[in-house]
């Protein structure tokens, strides 16, 4: 059933679902950074989500707690008809983050097309049941 010579051999069928959920949560970031849909750090991002441009953010799980303070404020200073419509997501590093968009390694991302928000979407749910991903509150 493993094709892969590098992949672990005693992967459960969960286990191999999550890897491949969080390989497509990277892919669709590349995808969604060539199609110009995708904001990377915290400036950026604010101006975007004020600008109502954005579907989903994603923290790095590895975002500094000043960062994560200062989007938090920021984040409670949108009008809610704006941050209503946002999911936010924690997931994986500012370092593999940054290789999906093709990007330096940045903590605070933006897609702002609704298509792949969904596809982002499906996979982190399935990554959260993991644990892997989570849906912070601020």
């Amino acid at each position: 059933m493993n094709c892969c010579k590098n992949m672990p051999s005693n992967l459960t069928e969960a286990d191999l679902a999550a890897l491949k959920a969080e390989q497509g949560v990277y892919t669709l970031l590349g995808f969604a950074q060539k199609a110009g849909k995708l904001t990377g750090g915290g400036e950026a991002v604010a101006l975007a989500l004020s600008k109502g441009q954005v579907q989903t953010v994603l923290l790095a799980a590895d975002l500094s707690e000043n960062s994560r303070k200062r989007f938090a404020k920021m984040w409670q200073q949108l009008p809610k008809g704006v941050s209503g419509k946002v999911v936010i997501w924690q997931f994986g590093s500012k370092e593999k983050l940054g290789q999906a968009a093709g990007k330096p390694p940045r903590g605070i991302w933006a897609v702002g097309d609704e298509n792949f928000a969904r596809g982002l979407q499906s996979k982190l749910l399935l990554l959260q049941e993991q644990g892997k991903a989570e849906q912070p509150k601020f």
